[in-house]
């Protein structure tokens, strides 16, 4: 498989995980907000998954800048930069005495989020099926038709 299909495969699922980390601590903060579950749980719930939101996001961030993808690669940048402030400014657990005064701002900043991880979400399926789609052109060129393809398949011995 060709390199680059790889790399964008990798970004569909790193971002997917990204993706389900930022809802799933959305979900969590307007439970909290609505008093479906109380600030002991919430709190513990959502940083559990703090630190490895910040890990894939920067591994997706790495791995798109090593590739050469440099647009998305620096737009990610950007997300992994705030992360990464967020976290050297000891910000990024949610603390249970002050969940309560922290619920609006860090609504807002996961709805942030998931807005860009929406978006890096279309950008990944839509290189992904570019780079999918030029990889089988490349390696079915010498094939006339599908039925060529059926019968070479189908003469292969195992």
């Amino acid at each position: 498989m060709s390199l680059d299909v790889l790399v964008w495969l990798l970004c569909f699922v790193l971002n997917a995980a990204v993706l389900g980390m930022v809802m799933y601590g959305l979900i969590v903060i307007s439970d909290l907000e609505s008093d479906f579950i109380n600030p002991h749980d919430a709190c513990a719930n959502v940083n559990k998954w703090v630190l490895r939101e910040y890990v894939t996001q920067g591994s997706m961030t790495g791995l798109l800048l090593l590739s050469g993808n440099w647009f998305s690669g620096l737009c990610h940048a950007g997300f992994s930069a705030f992360n990464a402030r967020v976290f050297l400014r000891g910000r990024y657990m949610l603390d249970v005495t002050e969940v309560f005064s922290a619920v609006n701002r860090e609504k807002n900043v996961r709805f942030a989020k998931l807005v860009f991880l929406l978006l890096s979400f279309v950008l990944i399926i839509y290189r992904l099926i570019i780079y999918l789609i030029l990889y089988l052109e490349s390696t079915s060129s010498n094939l006339d038709s599908g039925a060529d393809f059926l019968q070479q398949a189908s003469a292969v011995n195992y």
